[in-house]
């Protein structure tokens, strides 16, 4: 039987306290617990966008964009994993390795981005011309992430970026194939 079923975790743009909830229960959350120590953040905000579970390890990203007025936002940087861990009626979230916080210095460099100039991107404010936003994260059938990194480049384009064999703490994204989604 899926113990984990019935529940979701949720993340949020506002603070770095991830919360559990069972479909079936409405009401307040059942575990909370705030990631800003293992993020090493200096303020509550890390601005979480998406989460993607593969078995019982979640992978969030945060949005790795500036503020509206284009000010650097170095809590927004992180992608991170936690493993699920149910001992009884006890439910825990736990932190795996290190949150990865040179993600788009990675993606700048990876020689099947380098046509996009993510990194000149990662200098603007998310909606301005030529800004950049990641909005998401999924996975493939084979277990890759999924990475949707929306940049209003010249042609408004966002493109999905798949990285392979990504491990919190040990080894950086690393691309593989690109998607175009608009």
């Amino acid at each position: 039987m899926n113990r984990t079923r019935d529940l979701f975790v949720v993340g949020n743009d506002e603070d770095s306290v991830l919360r559990i909830y069972r479909r079936d229960q409405p009401g307040p959350s059942l575990h909370s617990q705030d990631f800003a120590s293992f993020l090493q953040v200096d303020a509550p905000e890390t601005d979480i966008e998406g989460a993607t579970r593969i078995g019982d390890r979640i992978y969030w990203i945060t949005s790795h964009g500036r503020n509206g007025d284009g000010e650097e936002q170095p809590n927004r940087q992180r992608l991170f994993a936690t493993n699920i861990q149910i001992a009884g009626d006890a439910i825990n979230l736990v932190p795996v390795g290190t949150a990865y916080r040179s993600l788009l210095e990675d993606l700048a460099r990876d020689e099947v981005l380098k046509s996009y100039k993510l990194a000149k991107a990662a200098q603007q404010a998310p909606e301005d011309k030529g800004g950049l936003n990641i909005e998401g994260l999924s996975r493939t059938p084979e277990g890759a992430l999924l990475l949707d990194v929306f940049h209003l480049g010249s042609s408004r384009r966002c493109m999905a970026a798949m990285t392979s064999s990504y491990e919190p703490g040990v080894s950086p994204a690393h691309v593989w194939s690109m998607i175009f989604c608009c």
